[in-house]
């Protein structure tokens, strides 16, 4: 069963689509704002997204930005709903990774024809190699660190990571964890944890503009001046800094 996340801050309009996409047979979950739809896509990585362009914090051209950046979700395919039917809308999202655009209001079944259209491409160019059940295969590697990045978020404002909890969210020991951890990036566990966690912040400092503060309670810092101080030490610069770089290239 294909998955679809349907990002849409109306009541109405979600609702009702999420209804008739369930009837036709998708697990649908739905979603008020870019920041729950990503944390979801920690533990369950969709099909497809469908998203409003206007949203009141983040935008729909926000959450593709955020989705490119990320090795795992920029495979995911995107449609955006929206009501600006202008070319350069279009444009804009299309050159930034947008697969698809509809234009408010339209008919359900134009919908649903672009998702199976662009579903059946995805199909038709996958690895049957790679697949199973229809998810790709990771490496060993890359599931720790997806596994921790994971648990980071769900941990949001926890400055003292819990190592026990992560060793049995992760359903190995203690001991094993840091093995692996040790093997396959040659440093320790809370070594990994920040680097994920600075991996994190790097995207939305580069794809957001939300305040750093908030950044850094997203990705489990309770204190600014901690997340400042760990984020100078690994990048060299500042949070602020970086993210002015980053928008002047």
């Amino acid at each position: 069963m294909d998955s679809l996340y349907l990002l849409e801050d109306d009541l109405a309009l979600r609702e009702v689509l999420g209804a008739l996409f369930r009837e036709k047979g998708y697990k649908v979950s739905e979603f008020t704002g870019v920041e729950s739809l990503l944390r979801a896509t920690l533990s369950d990585i969709p099909s497809i997204i469908v998203s409003d362009l206007n949203l009141d914090v983040l935008t729909g051209f926000d959450l593709i930005r955020i989705l490119k950046k990320d090795a795992v979700l920029k495979k995911v395919p995107i449609i955006i709903i929206t009501a600006d039917s202008s070319l350069e809308s279009k444009m804009k999202g299309l050159n930034i990774g947008a697969n698809d655009f509809i234009v408010k209001p339209f008919l359900i079944e134009e919908l649903h024809l672009k998702i199976k259209n662009i579903l059946g491409i995805r199909d038709e160019n996958s690895d049957d190699k790679f697949r199973l059940d229809g998810k790709e295969l990771l490496l060993e590697s890359e599931i720790i660190k997806q596994g921790i990045r994971s648990f980071v978020m769900k941990t949001t404002g926890e400055d003292l990571m819990d190592y026990d909890a992560l060793s049995f969210y992760l359903n190995m020991s203690r001991s094993t964890l840091q093995k692996k951890v040790k093997k396959f990036f040659s440093c320790t566990v809370s070594e990994l944890v920040n680097l994920v966690k600075l991996d994190l912040a790097k995207i939305f400092l580069e794809s957001t503009d939300l305040p750093i503060n908030q950044i850094a309670v997203t990705i489990g810092f309770n204190s600014a001046v901690y997340f400042n101080t760990v984020f100078r030490k690994q990048v060299g610069i500042s949070p602020r800094k970086y993210r002015q770089q980053k928008r002047s290239k």
